[in-house]
C-alpha cells in the first residue's frame, strides 16, 4: 500500500535557506526503499548552505550505490543508512579542512529509510523526527536533540523551561562535518523498526519548526489536515505565524489511510508572496573519496569537554548570584562604657567618609534574545 511522502520548505525570516531536503524512492530486489531527510545547515558558521548540500549528495549517492539491485534487509538497511551517514560526513569534514573560506562548516542530518511501513531514523544534531499515532501513543519525538540545551536539561543544571529560554540553547554538541569522526544516533534503540501506524504520520524537520510550534500545537494540525500535504503547509505556515526565527523545512511520511481524527483546523494565513514550495538535492556531482581525517579537530560543534564545562560554569553563575541576593547580617551590638567623672574624654578621631555602596542590576544569564528584525517581504502569493 502507497504511503503519501510531500515536503516543503521556507527561508522563513532569514534571508538564505540553508536547509536541504531529500525524497527518494530507491528499487531493490527486495522492494522499493523510500529515503527522507532534513539537513540544516550550520547557520552561524561558514558555508552552512554548501554543507547540507553537500551532505545531501553525498547520502544519497551512497545509498543508491548500496541498495540499488540489492537484497538488503533489516540489519543490511540498518548499516547502509549508518555507512551513508559516514560517508556524508567525511566529505564535508574533508571539504571544510581543505578551503580556509569553509573551514568549522556543519550541518545536521535526520534520515528514514522505510520499507513496507516499516522504518528506521538516523540523528546528528538538532532536526527531529516525530511519530504521530491518532490510534496508540499519539504525537512523541523519536529522536534526541545533540545541543547544550538537552545536555544541560540531562544532567539537571537547568530545567526544560530555563533552557528554552537560554541564549546557549541552539548550541550543538554533535553535527555532520565538524570533527574527525560521526557519532551518529540510530532508532529505535539499539535495534529494530518502528512501525507506520494506520491513519498515522511520520515528520522530519529542522529546529525551525519547533521553534514556532510547540508539540500540542503540532499535534492538532496533523490532527485536523485532510491531507499530508495540506498538513505539511499548515505546519511550515503557522511555525512562522508562531515566530519562528530560522529556515522551516518538513518532510510528512503518511499513512495511506491519513485521514483527520478531529475537525478539520483551517489553514494559516500565507507567509509571503513565495509560498513554501519543496526542495530537493540536485544530482550530486562526482566528489573526490575523501582522505582518511587527521586527528586534529577543527571547530564547528561543540566538544564534549566543553558542553560540561559550559554546564559547570552556569551552575556556579546561578550560585554566586543566590548569595549575592542575601541580606548582610546585622554586625553585633557592643554595649557603652559608662562614663565616669574622672574618667578622660577619648582622643576626638577624624570622621571618615565613604560613598554608599549602590547595588549593580541583576543579570539573568538565560534571558531570552531580543526579537529579530521583521522579515522582508516577497513576491506575490499565487
Amino acid at each position: 500500500m502507497d504511503h503519501q511522502l510531500v515536503s516543503m520548505t521556507h527561508a522563513g525570516r532569514r534571508g538564505q535557506n540553508q536547509d536541504t531536503i531529500v525524497t527518494e524512492t530507491i528499487d531493490t530486489a527486495a522492494g522499493p526503499v523510500r529515503v527522507a531527510a532534513v539537513l540544516d545547515g550550520m547557520g552561524g558558521m561558514k558555508a552552512g548552505d554548501r554543507a547540507s548540500q553537500l551532505a545531501a549528495d553525498i547520502f544519497l549517492r551512497d545509498l543508491r550505490q548500496s541498495l540499488g539491485g540489492t537484497h538488503a534487509e533489516n540489519e543490511a538497511l540498518r548499516a547502509a543508512l549508518t555507512q551513508a551517514v559516514h560517508r556524508a560526513h567525511h566529505a564535508v569534514h574533508a571539504e571544510g579542512r581543505a578551503d580556509p573560506a569553509k573551514h568549522g562548516m556543519g550541518t545536521t542530518l535526520v534520515a528514514v529509510l522505510e520499507r513496507r511501513g516499516r522504518f528506521v531514523v538516523a540523528n546528528v544534531g538538532d532536526s527531529r523526527a516525530y511519530l504521530w499515532d491518532p490510534q496508540g501513543e499519539g504525537f512523541r519525538v523519536l529522536t534526541r536533540d545533540h545541543s547544550l540545551r538537552e545536555e544541560a536539561v540531562r544532567v539537571g543544571a537547568m530545567t526544560r523551561e530555563e533552557a528554552e529560554a537560554s541564549p546557549i540553547g541552539h548550541a550543538l554538541t554533535r553535527s555532520i562535518g565538524s570533527s574527525t569522526q560521526p557519532d551518529i544516533d540510530l532508532f529505535p534503540e539499539p535495534a529494530g523498526w518502528y512501525e507506520l501506524p494506520r491513519g498515522g504520520a511520520l515528520l522530519l524537520c529542522s529546529d525551525g519548526l519547533p521553534d514556532g510550534l510547540d508539540d500540542i500545537q503540532m499535534r492538532d494540525y496533523l490532527a485536523g489536515s485532510p491531507d499530508a500535504k495540506t498538513a505539511a503547509l499548515n505546519l511550515v505556515r503557522a511555525a512562522y505565524h508562531g515566530g519562528s526565527r530560522d529556515n522551516i523545512s518538513v518532510v510528512l511520511m503518511a499513512d495511506a489511510a491519513y485521514q483527520p481524527v478531529t475537525a478539520v483546523k483551517p489553514t494559516p494565513p500565507p507567509i509571503d508572496q513565495q509560498e513554501p514550495r519543496p526542495k530537493t538535492p540536485a544530482e550530486p556531482k562526482q566528489v573526490p573519496t575523501p582522505k582518511a581525517p587527521s586527528l586534529r579537530k577543527i571547530p564547528g560543534a561543540v566538544p564534549g569537554w566543553l558542553v560540561l564545562a559550559a554546564i559547570v560554569m552556569l551552575v556556579l553563575i546561578f550560585t554566586a548570584i543566590y548569595f549575592a541576593a542575601q541580606p548582610s547580617p546585622a554586625p553585633p551590638l557592643v554595649p557603652a562604657a559608662t562614663p565616669t567623672e574622672s574618667a578622660a574624654p577619648p582622643p576626638a578621631t577624624p570622621p571618615t567618609t565613604s560613598a554608599p555602596a549602590v547595588p549593580g542590576p541583576e543579570v539573568n544569564p538565560f534571558a531570552p534574545n531580543p526579537p529579530p528584525n521583521a522579515p522582508p517581504a516577497g513576491t506575490q502569493s499565487p
